[in-house]
């Protein structure tokens, strides 16, 4: 997943990644959500073709992670890592598919210190704002949630 735009809140929490930067897919809330959104028939050959990026003591531990996202975007419509990515790291993410010809994903996410925030409060503070923000978008470029 690579960053498009940034906004940091708290410059003591800089993640230290900039627009172009790449994060990996499979750990991060940004590429779990992307993943969510696909049809399932789709998120099981986008697996297996991942599976072949992730050296293989690696995969059971992302695989894990990326059911756990899944059955959370069914129930809450969002995707997490908590401290999946970075340890030091909890993260919220939605995702968007932005209408045309080719349907491209994209997802908004936000990034909290995980000594400061809980998994309760990233799915009920901080994942409305998320939602209501990637509905704003969406619906500015008549796009489907």
């Amino acid at each position: 997943m690579m960053f498009i735009e940034l906004a940091h809140g708290n410059p003591t929490f800089a993640l230290g990644v900039a627009v172009g930067e790449r994060v990996p897919r499979g750990t991060s809330a940004l590429g779990r959500a992307c993943t969510a959104a696909l049809a399932p028939a789709d998120r099981e050959r986008r697996l297996d073709e991942f599976s072949r990026t992730v050296r293989h003591r690696d995969w059971p531990a992302v695989l894990r992670g990326f059911r756990q996202a899944f059955a959370d975007y069914e129930q809450h419509g969002v995707c997490l890592s908590l401290g999946d990515w970075n340890k030091d790291v909890f993260g919220v993410s939605v995702p968007l598919v932005a209408p045309g010809d080719t349907p491209r994903m994209m997802a908004f996410s936000c990034s909290l210190p995980a000594r400061s925030t809980t998994r309760e409060y990233l799915i009920g503070e901080v994942a409305p704002r998320l939602k209501a923000m990637r509905d704003r978008v969406a619906s500015g470029m008549s796009g489907s949630v």
